[in-house]
């Protein structure tokens, strides 16, 4: 049985064959539109191990992330969420780098956690919650890993006029732990925004802070002092504007501070970083301030702005990293870049410039599409972790936390799933290959291909995957895959596969774990446009055939599509005369005939097919806008989808059904109200998916089931465009650009049930 699937390129979509927000939170990406709505029947089927970073069921649109923090293996996150990736979590969990696995810590707390810290097996976590594993715990707790229990640090924290809040805790000298943020008291202690916990008892530093709203907002550790930042204008009853000293006695200024609030605090030796939402930096004595864009560096005796730091925004995290300084928050670019690409919402200092992650050829702005509230290394890794409020880290998707490779230079997601689109899915056997835009699954590196195993439920890279683009795409991709013999072959937009030249076509030997190219390739001619297979099909007599946009194949000519002859007299490309005049996305060869679909127009309309020595229109009518997928349903039908509007009379909207004996064609129920995508059958049941909502008055979201003469909804669908799809004989597997399958987070990725109901994987 063969399948067929659907991708997006650039502003286009073309298919793939295959066998087998806080409210009020500043800072926010575009309005979320990934919300799962309420449960509906047949969401139960829907697996829910799936899920990339942190969700929050109550609010999808409103997880993120403020507070990181690192121990070795373990990563420890906090914000507003109940899950991370698929596991329960109470606002705070822990991701293991090493078993690449989310797990909660007891019951978590029961209020946003905005700080975390760690010595030894204690973890302290700060908010405004005011319990911890079921406990009272007001504003601040401690998880001990060693017994795995949660418990309060002496008498409450406590404010008369609002309730209390913990915004920082940094770990000092002697293992002091150093907590900021609004309450007046801290175990009945008078402390005012500042105190520090001995092990035993809360003790003041001075007079702290003061007043109403002078809340501490950040605090760092240097080799003997602590330094805080935040909303103040005096400490210990001196003027000290935003920022200030604690040496063990005294406070002081770092100069004459800035003329804003400080977010953020990292100190490197004896430079201290400052960031924020001031806009200048005082001298000491000075009373006019010097220009500075949200952060500065303080080196002891005199501020430096960097360059003149960001522009439109705020930085809220601070990081000393081994190649630079690492600032988030929310800011659209750098106020002096030296190179064309602006950094969003984070940048690296390297000791001259700001620098964007990644550093690329394009798009310009590059980073993240919402704000960094948090940032932790990792020397295990030699990673970054970046959380915020924010869906992606450049193109790919990380759902409020995310890995940045320093070696690499590549962003990963955290958690079970693919962290960029998934535009293609073949099945063989227990093997699920996944291709699309991506570069990690299930937390590991996987570039744009992945193999998930649904015996074990994990995930295996294949080699080192596919890399490298054509013409201006700015990132590869996999946009078809087909298995045939053992053999999958990829294609896409890609240059290499597994370090060796394999231009726009692949294939890997599972046996081998090896990559090899097809001959020399495809290409085309457009040094703009560039090239990509776009659909791939296979057979025993006719090779391998591929389409998609491209003007050569090995050393003939070839528009658009080809054939991979490897049997005889041995492997090379072969043409097919004249071609297409535009991109083919669909490719099924069926009783010696070669059916195409796409988006040309020569030598037929969106359609033709290929019988042995010419191309011929489809007798019986042809589609009046692209096709997108075919698919062989029981003789004598062939199944297509698209975005036409005119095949099957008055039902023939977006699908269709063509009697290839007869010549004529039919309709599929109600058709769609939007473009089919992908096509396979399963259980005697035709599948669809795209970006259709309703099939005439039933709704459908983007995934249907055909029986009976109309289509039926999937539970209550997925959220996002559908792309791919692949059954293996118990489960429909749906690939694209959701967040959500029936109501549960499902990044990508999702598996309904059409025999049983999948329950989510707490442990492996």
């Amino acid at each position: 049985m063969k399948s067929v699937f659907h991708f997006p390129l650039g502003s286009l979509v073309f298919p793939i064959f295959l066998i087998g927000l806080v409210a009020g939170i500043p800072g926010s990406p575009a309005a979320d539109t990934h919300r799962p709505g309420a449960p509906s029947a047949g969401d139960e089927f829907w697996d829910g191990q799936f899920a990339l970073g942190v969700s929050y069921s109550p609010q999808p649109e409103s997880r993120a992330v403020y507070a990181v923090a690192v121990a070795g293996e373990n990563v420890y996150v906090g914000g507003d969420f109940d899950h991370a990736g698929h596991t329960p979590a109470g606002f705070i969990a822990r991701w293991n780098s090493a078993t690449r696995q989310w797990s909660a810590l007891g019951a978590g707390v029961n209020g946003r956690v905005k700080a975390i810290a760690v010595q030894g097996n204690d973890v302290f976590v700060g908010g405004n919650f005011t319990a911890a594993g079921g406990s009272a715990a007001k504003y601040i707790a401690r998880w001990n890993e060693a017994s795995q229990t949660w418990s309060a640090l002496g008498g409450e924290l406590a404010h008369s006029a609002t309730p209390a809040e913990v915004n920082a805790i940094a770990i000092g000298a002697g293992g002091m732990v150093y907590v900021g943020g609004e309450f007046e008291t801290a175990g009945g202690t008078a402390v005012h925004n500042i105190a520090r916990w001995t092990g035993s008892a809360w003790q003041a530093l001075g007079t702290g802070t003061g007043g109403a709203e002078h809340t501490v907002q950040a605090i760092a550790a240097g080799v003997h002092d602590i330094y805080i930042g935040g909303r103040f204008t005096s400490v210990g009853g001196t003027p000290l504007s935003y920022v200030a000293r604690w040496n063990g006695s005294t406070w002081s200024g770092l100069g004459s501070g800035v003329n804003n609030r400080v977010d953020a605090l990292a100190v490197n030796g004896n430079s201290v970083y400052v960031g924020g939402h001031f806009t200048g930096v005082y001298e000491t004595g000075s009373y006019a301030p010097t220009a500075a864009g949200y952060v500065a560096l303080w080196n002891g005796s005199t501020w430096d702005t960097l360059r003149g730091g960001m522009k439109d925004g705020y930085v809220s995290a601070l990081l000393v990293g081994p190649d630079g300084i690492y600032a988030g928050g929310q800011f659209a670019g750098v106020t002096n870049p030296v190179i064309w690409q602006l950094p969003r919402n984070i940048a690296r200092w390297n000791g001259s410039a700001w620098l964007p992650t990644p550093s690329v050829s394009y798009p310009s702005y590059v980073g993240t599409d919402g704000t960094v509230f948090a940032l932790a290394y990792s020397g295990a890794e030699s990673s970054v972790y970046a959380g915020g409020f924010m869906s992606r880290t450049w193109i790919y998707t990380a759902n409020a936390i995310a890995r940045w490779s320093v070696v690499d230079h590549t962003w990963y997601g955290l958690g079970d799933s693919v962290n960029g689109e998934v535009n293609a899915i073949a099945v063989n056997g227990n093997d699920i290959y996944l291709g699309g835009s991506f570069t990690s699954a299930g937390g590991i590196p996987a570039a744009n291909i992945v193999l998930w195993n649904r015996a074990t439920r994990t995930w295996s890279a294949l080699g080192s995957g596919l890399s490298g683009y054509t013409g201006l795409q700015y990132h590869s991709t996999v946009q078809a895959i087909d298995v045939f013999d053992g053999i999958v072959y990829v294609g896409g937009n890609f240059t290499t596969a597994g370090g060796i030249s394999a231009e726009l076509m692949a294939a890997w030997n599972p046996s081998s774990q090896t990559w090899s190219g097809l001959g020399s390739g495809l290409a085309a001619n457009s040094s703009q446009r560039g090239g990509s297979v776009l659909a791939i099909d296979s057979s025993s007599f006719f090779g391998i055939t591929a389409g998609g946009f491209f003007q050569s194949a090995g050393l003939a000519t070839a528009n658009n599509i080809a054939n991979w002859a490897y049997f005889y007299p041995s492997p090379s490309w072969f043409n097919l005369p004249d071609g297409t005049n535009e991109a083919v996305s669909a490719v099924l060869y069926l009783n010696f005939t070669l059916y195409i679909g796409g988006n040309f127009t020569s030598p037929a309309s969106y359609m033709s097919k290929w019988e042995g020595s010419k191309w011929n229109p489809i007798a019986g009518g042809q589609p009046n806008h692209e096709v997108f997928s075919i698919l062989e349903g029981p003789s004598p039908f062939l199944y297509v989808g698209g975005a036409f509007t005119d095949l099957g009379g008055d039902n023939g909207d977006f699908i269709a059904r063509y009697d290839y004996v007869h010549n004529t064609w039919g309709p599929l129920g109600s058709g769609f109200n939007d473009r089919v995508r992908a096509l396979t059958v399963g259980n005697g049941e035709l599948y669809a998916g795209g970006s259709f909502t309703a099939s005439g008055t039933a709704a459908t979201s983007r995934v249907a089931g055909y029986s009976g003469g109309q289509w039926r909804p999937l539970g209550s669908g997925v959220d996002g465009q559908v792309y791919a799809l692949a059954f293996d004989g118990q489960s429909l597997y749906v690939g694209g650009s959701f967040l959500n399958a029936g109501g549960k987070p499902s990044t990508h990725f999702g598996r309904y049930g059409l025999n049983r109901s999948y329950l989510p994987v707490l442990a492996r």
